[in-house]
């Protein structure tokens, strides 16, 4: 499943649970359910750009061909050491994960 399809339906069943249900005996008024909508759409919006952007960096190492040949350098760099072959790799793994902390910054900034 796509990841702005399960953010929608995961807002809509939050919303109908809400609705039947409520938090701690108390349940949304139809007249809040605009700015939930809203906010949790918000909230999407930032999840949605970095799948977007994480597509486009994997997108861009398969066109490439760097990503069968990124293992092959990598292992060729660190000339059989252990170590250097796992340091090189977590160096490249933050690189590439740089911008994954910033959907909970953005979740964090609306409230």
């Amino acid at each position: 499943m796509r990841p702005e399809r399960a953010a929608v339906l995961a807002a809509l069943t939050l919303l109908a649970v809400s609705l039947i249900f409520g938090y701690r005996d108390r349940r949304i008024a139809l007249g809040d359910i605009w700015s939930v909508v809203a906010s949790a759409g918000a909230a999407a919006s930032g999840l949605v750009i970095v799948c977007a952007a994480a597509g486009l960096i994997i997108g861009v190492l398969n066109l490439s061909g760097l990503a069968f040949n990124l293992t092959l350098h990598i292992i060729n760099a660190s000339g059989e050491n252990v170590f250097l072959l796992a340091l090189i790799t977590a160096l490249i793994s933050i690189v590439l994960g740089m911008g994954m902390p910033t959907v909970g910054y953005i979740s964090y900034s609306l409230r």
